[in-house]
């Protein structure tokens, strides 16, 4: 705030001292210059006032300081952690596969005709025997009943020769003919009697023929599409497909494995045998599909020298029918296992720039960034070679508010780490983690 010229105190000085002769000569003073510098303080004193009170806020700003430069103290993250185990896991080998029917039947018409009935609906369940086609009986009925006549034909006519042989015998032996017309009438009954197996074997054949006209299924399994609908023609010997019948319990999965691992597995299948789990990806039954387990049934004789694998062929129940025809599923062969491996769920391995870390609990509730060594995983969890110890306690989720010292919290408890969510392998690797089990 200024103070303008007519608000300041005039300090004016004092008159000269007169001179002291005599005491006659001193002269009173009177008190001018002090009464009127009291008197121009007067305006000033509003002003000064203020100046006082800001001085005074001032000061007691500058004694806040010290509160102002103190940080808020932080609040603790909330984390999911899960325990680091010690146990023996598998040896997983990965590789895509194709569900193959155990046994595929493709129905083709024996007989020419026109199909007459169809029996079944598509995609539906046939036993063996069951009724799937009906052609056109009425030809194949009538070549029934000539063939028949002709037999009964031929049946009189060689009853007829068999009597003229026994009568021809006497009257050759007592010789009222020639041995020559007996021998005549024998050829003729011995004819007739191949005639009649002919005949015979021409009714076994027209029954046969007739008995293709209903077409019945070959094996028990699941009916695809029907090809040939009622009214159409078919014809015997022709490529005209009615229907396919696919057997889908069991099934196979047939995949190829890298010929490194050839050896292990024929060990193993040799000590009993090699299990396999077949998984359906993006499937409703949770984030790693629907599976089934089986045991690999074969082994080709040579390997594709093309690729480098060798085509195997697993068998699986499938009483659930998990396992479809034409599928895509995800095989995971089990080779071995390593014993007494680190593991922990595959969400607790991250990637940063110095490559692959977790975060480890402490027993102050701190976090500590550690970098890890993996190995092999399988089925959501990955093998730690170095960086974490079995009992330690490391973060699956919360990773992305995490610093190394930061206070941590328990926000859900994961379980062990054969408890927490278990991923499709190779969903590690999207998240940052160890790589998946050895694949292709």
């Amino acid at each position: 705030m200024n103070i303008d010229a007519q608000s300041r105190p005039h300090f004016r000085p004092c008159p000269a001292a007169p001179s002291f002769v005599g005491p006659s000569s001193v002269a009173p003073v009177a008190p001018v210059a002090p009464v009127r510098w009291a008197a121009s303080l007067l305006p000033a004193l509003p002003t000064m006032a203020v100046l006082a009170v800001l001085l005074a806020m001032l000061a007691g700003c500058s004694g806040g300081d010290d509160a102002a430069k103190a940080k808020p103290q932080k609040r603790p993250v909330p984390v999911a952690t899960a325990l680091a185990e010690k146990r023996d896991l598998p040896v997983v080998v990965r590789t895509v596969g194709n569900v193959e029917p155990y046994a595929t039947v493709s129905v083709k018409s024996r007989v020419d005709g026109q199909v007459v009935g169809v029996h079944f609906k598509e995609g539906q369940d046939v036993r063996k025997g069951d009724l799937l086609f009906s052609v056109d009986r009425r030809a194949l009925e009538a070549a029934l009943s000539e063939a028949q006549a002709r037999l009964q034909r031929d049946r009189v006519l060689l009853a007829k020769a068999d009597e003229d042989v026994r009568r021809f015998e006497k009257l050759v032996a007592d010789g009222y003919v020639s041995r020559d017309q007996y021998e005549q009438y024998r050829s003729s009954a011995d004819s007739l009697r191949a005639t009649v197996r002919a005949d015979e074997a021409s009714v076994e054949t027209a029954r046969v023929q007739l008995s293709y006209t209903t077409i019945t299924a070959p094996m028990s399994g699941r009916a695809g599409q029907v090809k040939v609908d009622q009214g159409n023609m078919v014809r015997a010997g022709a490529d005209t497909v009615l229907v396919v019948i696919d057997q889908i319990e069991p099934i196979y999965v047939g995949f190829a494995l890298p010929e490194m691992h050839l050896a292990t597995a024929r060990a193993r299948m040799a000590a009993g045998g090699v299990p396999v789990q077949a998984r359906v990806p993006g499937s409703a039954n949770g984030a790693g599909g629907v599976s089934a387990r089986g045991t690999v049934s074969f082994v080709d004789n040579t390997v594709n020298t093309a690729t480098g694998t060798i085509r195997m062929r697993g068998t699986f129940a499938n009483e659930a029918r998990v396992l479809w025809p034409g599928q895509f599923v995800d095989v995971y062969v089990e080779l071995g296992e390593v014993p007494g491996a680190v593991v922990v769920p595959a969400q607790a391995v991250q990637t940063g720039s110095q490559g692959l870390f977790a975060y480890v609990v402490v027993q102050d509730n701190t976090v500590q960034l550690r970098k890890v060594r993996t190995g092999l995983a399988h089925d959501g969890q990955v093998v730690i070679e170095e960086g974490v110890a079995a009992g330690e306690r490391v973060v699956i989720d919360g990773h992305l508010r995490l610093t190394p010292g930061a206070v941590v919290e328990e926000r859900a408890s994961a379980g062990a780490a054969s408890g927490g969510q278990a991923e499709k392998p190779g969903e590690a690797g999207a998240r940052g983690a160890a790589p998946a089990e050895a694949r292709q």
